[in-house]
């Protein structure tokens, strides 16, 4: 049990990774760290306190636009998923970071991809959208899907 922790743990980071670098090269955003684990990572060591539980659910990122408009701001959870399009929990994920941050973003890397959306709107819509190319160009997106892959893909 605890080794599958650890498992989903090391993917997840790796999905938080793959993001941030790839949104970095993109070069159209600010990608501000805000998950506690990296802002205030003594909490780890109080993990089953219920009054942290809202402090743990922060988002991992801000993405702040180059032309700092506060409306295009985002709020982003990042998950790795390998089948995305058939994983039952996005919705689950979608519906709990939209309670708690609204409006907010969610991130999935797999390994067809990168996909991307509004957490309202894949309640509505009840599917998340494949990564915009115009948010992050086809090149970037493909040599960080390999990425994935090549790090994932046993998993």
């Amino acid at each position: 049990m605890k080794n599958n922790f650890q498992k989903q743990l090391i993917k997840g980071k790796i999905a938080e990774l793959i993001f941030q670098q790839m949104f970095a090269e993109a070069k159209q955003y600010t990608i501000l760290p805000l998950g506690y684990e990296r802002v205030l990572p003594g909490l780890l060591d109080y993990s089953s306190n219920n009054i942290l539980k809202p402090i743990r659910s922060a988002p991992d990122f801000v993405l702040v636009p180059k032309d700092e408009k506060d409306e295009n701001i985002m709020i982003v959870e990042v998950k790795f998923r390998k089948h995305p399009e058939t994983s039952n929990n996005l919705l689950k994920i979608a519906k709990e970071q939209n309670k708690r941050w609204n409006p907010s973003y969610l991130f999935i890397a797999s390994l067809k991809g990168f996909y991307f959306g509004r957490c309202d709107l894949i309640i509505k819509n009840r599917k998340i959208e494949k990564l915009s190319e115009e948010l992050i160009p086809k090149k970037y997106q493909d040599r960080y899907c390999k990425m994935v892959s090549d790090f994932l893909k046993e998993q």
